[in-house]
């Protein structure tokens, strides 16, 4: 039996062989005995190649990320005395990214500081240059919530292309478990929250998103973010999961039983 768990759109990722990936990616579909996509995008293309494809998108360690909403926790190290309000992001800094949005919004408002956690993948160019922003570095994953815990907002600033339209950012429910607000580029996954998360479909609109949903930051709108992703663990996924590959497994065993036969 054939399990293919897709999560993004391998062909449109940066920097590979578009046409080879993309039928390398087509020959795995169609010889799967089941696919679990995590977008609804990916769904779509998979249906058109395999006739068992289930929507699984991602989940989130609600217990991990919500310490960040724990006040009475320290911030990670050196991060005390930086002035707020605080952008933050943590993530692979690599092309998905739009370093182009990422520097408009720390030049137009210096008095901000935007702090950048995680592996640093790309030439960050200009931005290394840019008094008011930070990029860490890799931190272990288990330390995220001491450093989002000094972020006011969160952002997910990504180029709008075939990866993105396709995507479902595995940071989307780590930052709602945060608690704080959230503004990001328009993705078919994000809008689903539209809610919740701030939408901007440029520059311009990103910075005022940011501005608008620091001015109305709540205790009842962190509790609501909080709360609508308190279900949305791992272990429940993997319930899902496992409950659909146990009912289809059961349909080709006999089928594998009689090709060894």
């Amino acid at each position: 039996m054939v399990v293919y768990y897709c999560i993004d759109n391998y062909a449109a990722l940066p920097d590979v062989d578009a046409a080879e990936v993309a039928q390398m990616d087509g020959a795995l579909s169609r010889r799967a005995n089941l696919v679990f996509a995590a977008s609804t995008g990916l769904v779509a293309a998979k249906q058109k190649q395999n006739g068992r494809v289930f929507y699984s998108p991602h989940a989130v360690d609600a217990d991990l990320f919500g310490q960040a909403a724990d006040s009475a926790r320290p911030v990670a190290e050196g991060l005390r005395n930086l002035s707020h309000p605080v952008i933050g992001f943590f993530g692979v800094l690599d092309p998905r990214l739009d370093l182009s949005l990422i520097e408009y919004l720390a030049v137009q408002r210096p008095q901000w500081n935007l702090l950048l956690v995680g592996r640093v993948a790309t030439d960050l160019g200009k931005l290394t240059d840019l008094p008011n922003l930070r990029a860490v570095g890799t931190v272990p994953y288990e330390t995220l919530p001491d450093w989002a815990r000094t972020f006011d907002l969160c952002i997910m600033p990504y180029r709008r292309d075939a990866f993105s339209e396709n995507a479902n950012p595995l940071k989307l429910r780590e930052y709602l478990a945060t608690g704080r607000p959230v503004v990001s580029v328009p993705m078919p996954e994000v809008d689903r929250f539209g809610g919740h998360v701030a939408i901007a479909d440029n520059k311009e609109s990103f910075l005022a998103a940011i501005e608008r949903e620091l001015g109305s930051d709540s205790e009842v709108k962190r509790k609501a973010r909080l709360q609508l992703v308190s279900t949305d663990t791992w272990d429940a996924r993997v319930e899902q999961v496992v409950s659909i590959v146990r009912e289809v497994l059961e349909e080709v065993t006999p089928s594998i039983q009689g090709m060894a036969n």
